[in-house]
């Protein structure tokens, strides 16, 4: 069996004038036409997203925790970058009629610097260069530097020492710490699963439904000898 693309045109590919648009236009023009069975069919699936970022968060913290200082640095900048696009996928469900203000704000209230330091590693170069949206001075003049701080805290649970990191990001006034993100993170997901919920429930009692499953014109699967 082999899966051969089709490149033929494709239902509810964008036109070239939609194209133009920024990313955040595109983003409102599809919204406001969106319809309630879609709606319920996205936050299915955004469900699912936040729950394998939330997974994925999971398992590199524990894996930075087993490592020392240098060893974890890569593994502490996969962490942040899947910290932000969980944000993003949690920021889509209220996009979708979740209400999770509340709760995002709680987040940024104990991890202010949760997007802000996934931008940072997402646009290196441009950081590199002086020119990212978190630098307010003149190009050149604000050397970004990246710090890892290890240290000892007691587990809440058992009492026992455990390690604890923090990224820095010098040059930008960012940082990460990983024990407390991981904590407010848990907090945060479990108030966007209550309000998918409650949305999910409110759109069916509107009369929307799962659509059945998409079929795939654009990928057809060919029998071959």
């Amino acid at each position: 069996m082999t899966a051969v693309l089709n490149t033929g045109t494709l239902p509810g590919v964008t036109s070239p004038a939609v194209r133009r648009l920024s990313r955040r236009e595109r983003r409102a023009t599809r919204l406001a036409s969106i319809s309630d069975d879609e709606a319920l069919d996205s936050l299915r699936r955004v469900s699912t997203y936040i729950g394998v970022w939330h997974t994925g968060l999971q398992q590199q913290a524990d894996r930075i925790q087993s490592l020392g200082l240098l060893s974890a640095a890569a593994d502490i900048w996969l962490w942040a970058s899947a910290l932000g696009s969980l944000l993003r996928c949690i920021d889509l469900t209220e996009h979708l009629g979740c209400d999770v203000t509340a709760a995002r704000m709680a987040f940024v209230e104990a991890v202010p610097h949760g997007l802000a330091a996934r931008d940072v590693l997402e646009h290196l170069e441009d950081y590199e260069l002086g020119i990212g949206d978190q630098q307010h001075t003149s190009p050149g003049q604000t050397r970004l530097e990246f710090m890892y701080e290890q240290g000892l805290r007691p587990d809440e649970d058992t009492g026992a020492l455990q390690a604890d990191h923090t990224l820095h990001l010098q040059g930008v006034g960012l940082k990460l710490n990983i024990v407390t993100a991981q904590a407010a993170v848990a907090v945060l997901v479990e108030a966007a699963y209550d309000a998918i919920y409650e949305r999910s429930q409110a759109l069916i009692q509107a009369g929307a439904r799962l659509p059945d499953p998409p079929r795939r014109p654009d990928l057809e699967i060919v029998a071959r000898k």
